[in-house]
């Protein structure tokens, strides 16, 4: 059954015009929070997406330092994004967790559209990033 899959999408794949397959540039932005020292309650960090058109898919790993930030769940989840695959277990011992979408077709939404909020609860010391890497997923757009 897997091998007929894959045939399948392989087949579907030839019908797809080239230039439809080309890297998208699409910016990714998590905003700028202000958690004050004494606060211990779990705070949200929108990540947005600009430039996102005709996007038929989407990868990525955020990252933080796990002795500032302590991971609590994924939430609001924009309702575009359907089929969506994370994983949250593998690498939060890391301060990291990988994210990836595909849609057949593409899609576009507006700039500074909300594509899900990452909540975290503040376990102290300094100012920390939560920033996307490519480390274990690259970033890429398709």
């Amino acid at each position: 059954m897997r091998n007929k899959v894959l045939i399948l999408l392989l087949f579907a794949a030839l019908f797809v015009p080239a230039n439809t397959l080309r890297a998208q540039t699409i910016i990714l932005k998590a905003d700028s929070l202000t958690v004050p020292c004494h606060d211990v309650d779990t705070f949200l960090v929108p990540l947005r997406l600009c430039d996102f058109t005709d996007v038929a898919g989407l990868q990525f790993t955020l990252a933080w330092n796990p002795a500032h930030l302590d991971y609590a769940y994924i939430t609001n989840i924009n309702p575009a994004f359907s089929g969506i695959g994370f994983d949250t277990t593998t690498f939060i011992g890391q301060g990291k967790f990988t994210f990836s979408w595909t849609t057949i077709g593409g899609i576009s939404v507006p700039d500074s559209t909300i594509l899900l909020e990452v909540a975290f609860a503040r376990l102290g010391g300094p100012a920390t990033l939560v920033e996307y890497t490519d480390s274990p997923t690259a970033i890429a757009a398709i």
